[in-house]
């Protein structure tokens, strides 16, 4: 007789669940990696706050306005909007939950119900206040983020909500005259110093901003008004102004119509590129518009312009860095020397809790895939001007070869009687020169080396002199010359060689 397993299913009740206070730790400094990320995640919430006092009437289109003041002295940051707040009856349920928005579903750029609370794991209080306008006083919650950490290093387990009710303390007090009808300001206090404090150096701030907030272009990019135009008219393009520490003039995108590439090689932004991405289920729905920056392509863009790669932005806001769609490109490398930003509008290409990249869905991979497109022609590019720089390189080094060798030729017996084998390493560089001309302008390259051609033909032709003696000595030194010349890499090198072993005249 077999006996047979009999399998039953229980429910799971709602008391045998156990949300416990790591969760906290999670969400307050594992989840955030970069210190720079608290900055992202208030302006963002901030953003927010200020489109819902827009759609509700309390402020107009333009009046969004955001000012962080940095206090490296106190060690404290704050940063207030002036959106639409938080009403009081609704303050403390706000301030005190965690992982739930009314957000979700919306057209807000934060959804978790966490992104306030990036400050916990970098500072030893968070404090958040707030009034909507129908509220005559400000209410005030203090986050204890120095007990939580003892709390979360604790062997004890608390539920979650035990310990946000233990770590947190709300007030309510009259408006002072600083403080406008509707508001939220969130203050870090005595802030952690890292190796390099940049949450509180504002030059490195405004420049972390300056990239990822929903700022206006700046006034010396003259491509700005006819990108904003373009994107405008394809969906809601908010922008903020954004002031640190009190400066007369808000923050501005970092990019402008020269870019230094190197010292001596500036790129200009002529024109721009402007793409339409269909949705995946196409029907007329667009996903994504983007615009990519036409230029010389001179090399790889330096990452501190701020202005490397095509990036991402939900809400005007970015996403990720500046290698948030490198795939789109035939080597991942290309992505560098590219200028843009792809602006997303269907809500199904979901940032990732990190804000660093998107979750992976069909309609990540339909974007991505159009834009490969853009990634090939950048590429193809990015080749073509390699091609040239090398071009111009190497037609230099003949032409200074030509001119050493012919000042030898005059000096050293030694070099004339190498005379074949130095043309020789010439002529093979012309013609390395010809081999790389697929792709570049060949009229113009192939002309250039017949000049050089008539030179070497003119320096060939020279007749040098000497005497006897001199010629005897030259013999018996030729041979080691040759030996040098097998042990330098690369075929003109010959010549340093012999600027440094043979005398300048007899």
């Amino acid at each position: 007789m077999t006996l047979r397993a009999v399998s039953v299913t229980s429910p799971v009740s709602a008391e045998q669940v156990v949300i416990g206070h790591d969760i906290l730790s999670l969400i307050s400094s594992a989840m955030y990696v970069e210190p720079m990320i608290i900055y992202r995640e208030l302006i963002q919430n901030a953003a927010d706050a200020i489109d819902d006092a827009i759609s509700t009437g309390v402020l107009k289109s333009n009046q969004g306005r955001v000012e962080l003041q940095i206090d490296p002295l106190h060690r404290q940051v704050v940063l207030r909007d002036n959106g639409i707040g938080v009403t009081n009856d609704d303050f403390i349920q706000t301030m005190c939950a965690i992982g739930s928005s009314p957000k979700r579903g919306t057209k807000a750029r934060g959804f978790r119900g966490i992104g306030r609370l990036v400050g916990l794991g970098y500072a030893q209080e968070l404090v958040l206040r707030s009034r909507s306008r129908s509220d005559e006083r400000v209410m005030e919650a203090v986050w204890d983020a120095r007990t939580l950490r003892d709390l979360l290093r604790s062997r004890h387990r608390a539920p979650l909500d035990e310990v946000v009710a233990s770590v947190v303390k709300i007030t309510s007090r009259d408006a002072t005259k600083d403080e406008p009808a509707h508001f939220f300001e969130a203050e870090l206090r005595k802030i952690v110093r890292l190796a390099d404090d940049r949450l509180l150096n504002a030059p490195a701030v405004e420049r972390y901003l300056s990239e990822v907030a929903p700022v206006p272009f700046h006034p010396e990019f003259s491509q700005g008004a006819a990108i904003t135009q373009f994107l405008k008219s394809h969906g809601p393009y908010p922008l903020l102004d954004v002031r640190v520490n009190g400066a007369k003039t808000p923050l501005a995108r970092p990019y402008r119509d020269a870019v230094p590439i190197t010292a001596s090689k500036i790129a200009r932004i002529s024109d721009f590129e402007k793409i339409d991405i269909p949705a995946y289920d196409d029907g007329g729905r667009i996903a994504a518009v983007a615009w990519v920056a036409k230029h010389e392509y001179f090399g790889a863009v330096p990452r501190r312009l701020g202005v490397r790669g095509v990036r991402a932005r939900v809400g005007n806001l970015q996403i990720g860095d500046e290698r948030a769609f490198a795939e789109a490109f035939p080597e991942e490398r290309f992505s560098d020397w590219a200028i843009g930003e792809v602006h997303v509008y269907d809500e199904r290409i979901t940032p990732n809790g990190r804000r660093d990249a998107f979750e992976p869905s069909l309609h990540l991979s339909n974007l991505v895939g159009h834009l490969q497109v853009t990634g090939r022609e950048v590429g193809r590019s990015a080749r073509y001007s390699s091609v040239e720089r090398r071009m111009e390189r190497g037609l230099l080094s003949v032409q200074t070869a030509l001119r050493e060798y012919t000042r030898l030729l005059k000096t050293s017996p030694e070099a004339y009687a190498l005379r074949d084998e130095l043309f020789a390493d010439v002529i093979a560089e012309m013609d390395k020169a010809r081999r790389r001309l697929i792709g570049s302008d060949r009229q113009r390259w192939e002309s250039e080396i017949a000049a050089l051609e008539k030179q070497m033909e003119k320096a060939k032709s020279v007749k040098v002199k000497h005497g006897k003696h001199i010629r005897e000595r030259a013999r018996g030194r030729v041979d080691v010359l040759k030996a040098l010349r097998t042990e330098i890499p690369g075929g003109l090198s010959i010549a340093t060689a012999l600027l440094k072993v043979l005398p300048n005249s007899d």
